[in-house]
């Protein structure tokens, strides 16, 4: 099955085409993401391969910041095991997921991934890409699941907190202030 979602940035003044192919194997995404921030013109393009239990195997992120161009290109083992830019990362040990700063399409991945009817609240570690910060680190997340297609996102220790709304397939609809998904096709075919 393919999804194609488009998200529009609410703050961030940004819209994403995210292609996203599910098959019995794993999950592939392709997504670009445009936008202007606090007068930096961006443009990031990111490609992402998790098996099917949802779990990250790798990710590729091009931005451009204005006239700057980076790259990051991270791996995992799916043991907790991360290389960065094709060198080892022992400070992401232990993070299972990622999450990019200008898109919530990563938010799907622990939503995915984890087991709420039996557990939920689950704190996570994550490699985080601050794109607008030019950064990579690892970070402490919390999803507890709400009911009704609606989980609360925590940063820990407790610095930012939302009330986020997902559809059937774990995709953002809504995330305060941040994100809306402004339209979706589902195919049986990919493009």
């Amino acid at each position: 099955m393919q999804q194609n979602i488009i998200w529009q940035g609410i703050e961030y003044h940004s819209l994403e085409n995210c292609i996203l192919n599910t098959t019995e194997k794993g999950v592939s995404v392709k997504s670009v993401i445009i936008g202007h921030y606090e007068g930096i013109i961006y443009q990031v393009a990111y490609q992402l391969y998790a098996n099917s239990r949802w779990e990250t195997e790798r990710l590729d992120v091009m931005y451009q910041l204005g006239n700057k161009v980076k790259k990051v290109h991270l791996r995992s083992d799916l043991k907790g095991h991360w290389s960065l830019n094709d060198s080892p990362a022992p400070q992401f040990e232990g993070c299972m997921d990622v999450d990019i700063t200008l898109t919530c399409f990563t938010n799907t991945l622990p939503i995915r991934r984890l087991d709420f009817t039996h557990q939920p609240t689950h704190p996570i570690k994550v490699v985080y890409i601050d794109v607008l910060g030019e950064t990579v680190r690892p970070v402490s997340q919390q999803y507890t699941w709400q009911g009704s297609g609606l989980y609360k996102f925590e940063n820990v220790p407790n610095d930012f907190e939302a009330l986020i709304k997902v559809d059937d397939s774990g995709l953002v609809m809504f995330y305060p202030e941040l994100f809306e998904r402004s339209a979706m096709a589902i195919s049986d075919y990919p493009l």
